[in-house]
């Protein structure tokens, strides 16, 4: 994984130059002729496998809603910077956005001719029901027209934003319509609910009735916008909220690029709180099962699967951002007793002390995520606050919801559940330990006790119920002491995923990762080139695919790589144990992963390869049981296992 740290790269730099069709780390790149966009020379570079979206559009967000919308610009230092690497880096300091519930359109901005996003944010805004265009900066004919939406559709975003920042001759106007017009009709034909946005003036001149397309901007930097941007930027859009015009926030890694203090993380969050509260929350998730999240926000310091460390190097993989919490600013402190009213009101003015959303260096149950609720709690006092606001509609069928928590017995967690009823009723129902719940019955409509399994560190609960015709509409946090507890200590939990699947998928949870015998894996451009101190290094594209179902793809893969000395070079077959330490090399997204920079010492014979499918609900194909393939060294040869 490269080492990336361009917090001060141009784009020139950010995207070297080098030969595309050549094997090597997957990057992504502009095209930034018009004789490349001809030529389709894009498509036959090496890394054009490797930049295409994977996570399809949510299945609600396919028309855009007729209100006053929020388009976000990306527009941070010309683009391609730790985002360019596919397979991630190892720069956890790079620049994320996590605040997906806040906006409908995310463009993604570089100063080429043709933008082309890094998969990471197609795959990570198709997640939150956020569409992705990409950024043309000329003028061109039907041919180019053809030429990007060919693009857009074989990379899986969802349009484009045409920049025009020259001036244009008056008898070259029917050209540039024409080539609007072309675009837009072929891009529908290929993806169907797919935007062509004109930047600055020409939509404007020709909206009409349909004012809520017309997007009026504001530089965060504060370039010429009303209210100055940075951190009064929420002077300009309250105004157009009230005008009820379409907003585009520029460049809002203002943040990032500036280093506003303390650090990013704590910046990011308090500068998007502004945004929120001029405009409100515009995206409401989840809306379908299965529903999981660990809380990912793309970048970290470890990599955990169900509770056990992988890897101790840090990360960045916007594309590994799993569904990020919308927590509530103004959390509620509560006590089942009148004599804490005179506590509660004091600790009322240290709510900050009580979550952090970001504490992955303490651990995660999964990937590299997890949220810690810290702070003082006495007596009987809870403590709640909104992680997601979805809009889940339920049947008859029963759901199942768990939950991953480490903490020690002084410190407990549970989730609270809120519901509203055919008459608008809102119902609310506590999901918590056994041990606890009975002193909560008469706050709550019901509360369910969990079965507990232990994880490693982690406590893995679990519990089902029916709310027939009831939509979800509130998922909290819901942290209390023990009964009697005598001892003063701090309270400290960590939440580490929670997981909402219906009866039919709970059953199902294992079939959808099929065994590896279903599988076809090959290995190809194997390179092995002299190390260090007798070592050599390994290079190799895996590439597999299930038999029968071509354009089948999971939403992650997990790789893995064992050394096989000159003893064992007998093939592994499924549920055999590995023979040698099993090495994480990363996650990909689609399938294909290329091996750059493998160390391998001068007593290994072979490298066997394993490929871990992970589906959508969190679940995970078993490790003794995956896809895996022999290569081996002498001769560069390799064969498939079954």
């Amino acid at each position: 994984m490269p080492k990336s740290n361009d917090a001060d790269v141009a784009e020139s730099e950010a995207v070297p130059l080098l030969d595309l069709a050549k094997p090597s780390l997957p990057i992504s790149f502009p095209i930034k002729s018009l004789q490349d966009l001809k030529s389709r020379s894009y498509f036959v570079s090496f890394h054009f496998q490797f930049n295409r979206s994977t996570v399809p559009l949510r299945r609600d967000s396919d028309d855009l809603p007729n209100r006053p919308r929020v388009l976000v610009c990306h527009d941070m230092k010309g683009g391609y910077v730790d985002d360019k690497w596919v397979q991630g880096c190892e720069n956890d300091a790079g620049f994320a956005i996590w605040h997906w519930y806040l906006m409908d359109i995310f463009v993604y901005f570089s100063h080429s001719l043709v933008t082309l996003p890094p998969p990471c944010w197609t795959n990570t805004a198709h997640r939150h029901g956020v569409k992705v265009k990409m950024l043309a900066t000329k003028e061109s004919a039907q041919m180019y027209a053809e030429r990007m939406a060919e693009l857009a559709t074989a990379l899986g975003f969802d349009g484009w934003l045409i920049n025009i920042e020259n001036d244009i001759d008056e008898e070259q106007i029917p050209n540039l319509k024409e080539f609007v017009s072309h675009l837009k009709k072929v891009l529908h034909l290929s993806t169907p609910g797919a935007l062509v946005i004109c930047y600055p003036k020409l939509s404007a001149e020709v909206a009409g009735d349909r004012k809520f397309d017309v997007y009026m901007g504001i530089d965060v930097f504060g370039r010429g916008s009303f209210g100055g941007g940075q951190w009064t930027v929420n002077a300009a859009l309250d105004l157009l909220k009230r005008n009820n015009v379409s907003a585009a926030i520029f460049a809002p890694g203002w943040v990032y690029e500036t280093a506003q203090p303390p650090n990013f993380h704590t910046a990011q969050n308090k500068w998007w709180s502004l945004v929120e509260k001029s405009w409100g929350i515009v995206q409401t998730y989840p809306q379908v099962l299965p529903f999981y999240s660990d809380f990912n926000q793309g970048f970290g310091y470890h990599v955990s699967l169900e509770g056990r460390q992988l890897s101790d190097a840090p990360w960045y993989n916007i594309s590994c951002q799993s569904l990020q919490n919308s927590m509530k600013k103004t959390t509620k402190i509560s006590s089942t007793s009148l004599l804490r009213k005179m506590f509660l009101t004091f600790l009322s003015k240290h709510l900050n002390n009580y979550y952090e959303f970001d504490s992955a260096r303490e651990g995660s149950f999964n990937r590299g995520g997890n949220i810690a609720f810290r702070g003082k709690l006495k007596g009987d006092a809870y403590f709640t606050t909104r992680l997601f606001k979805p809009h889940l509609q339920l049947s008859s069928s029963p759901i199942t919801i768990s939950y991953s928590v480490k903490s020690d017995e002084t410190s407990k967690l549970g989730i609270l559940l809120s519901f509203s009823s055919p008459s608008q009723k809102t119902k609310s129902i506590l999901v918590a330990p056994q041990e606890s719940i009975r002193r909560f019955n008469d706050m709550f409509l019901q509360c369910l006790a969990t079965s507990a399994q232990t994880v490693s560190e982690w406590t893995v609960h679990e519990t089902s119920l029916v709310m027939d015709g009831h939509t979800l509409t509130e998922i909290s946090a819901f942290c209390y002491r023990p009964e009697n507890l005598t001892k003063s200590v701090e309270y400290v939990a960590l939440l580490g995923h929670i997981s909402i699947k219906d009866h039919v998928q709970y059953q199902q949870k294992s079939e959808t990762l099929l065994p590896a015998s279903s599988w076809v894996i090959k290995a190809d451009n194997v390179e092995l080139v002299p190390g260090n101190s007798g070592s050599k290094i390994l290079r190799a594209k895996l590439e597999w695919r299930q038999k029968h179902l071509e354009d089948s793809v999971l939403p992650r893969y997990n790789v893995y790589a064992e050394n096989v000395n000159s003893t064992d070079l007998r093939p592994r077959k499924v549920l055999e144990k590995p023979r040698s330490e099993t090495v994480f090399l990363g996650v990909v997204h689609v399938p294909a992963y290329y091996v750059a920079e493998l160390v391998v010492e001068s007593d290994v014979k072979a490298v066997r390869f394993v490929v871990q499918a992970c589906a959508e609900d969190g679940s995970l194909g078993k490790l003794d049981e995956a896809l895996n393939l022999l290569v081996e060294l002498e001769g560069i040869s390799s064969k498939y296992i079954s």
